[in-house]
């Protein structure tokens, strides 16, 4: 799927994301006119993998130590969503 209807499917996905459930289709019609008032468009691009590091934890605000970045991890990028909305 390409243009005004891809962005549809991608701010109906992200809605649902933000409101931990999916919207009811009836809502399409009004995501669609919103994406066309805002001239949304949507740009794929597929990196190999993303990389996270946990939080580093502070026990007070004027600690001494410096932030370093000890320890991280990479997902594979097509890796299974495990917050995917059903």
């Amino acid at each position: 799927m390409r243009g005004a209807g891809l962005t549809t499917d991608v701010m109906m996905a992200v809605a649902a994301r933000m409101s931990g459930e999916p919207l009811a289709e009836d809502a399409r019609p009004f995501v669609e006119a919103m994406a066309a008032e805002e001239q949304r468009v949507t740009i794929r691009c597929k990196p190999y993998e993303t990389f996270a590091r946990p939080p580093r934890h502070l026990h007070r605000n004027d600690q001494g130590e410096a932030v370093t970045h000890w320890i991280s991890a990479s997902v594979p990028w097509d890796a299974p969503d495990p917050l995917a909305v059903i």
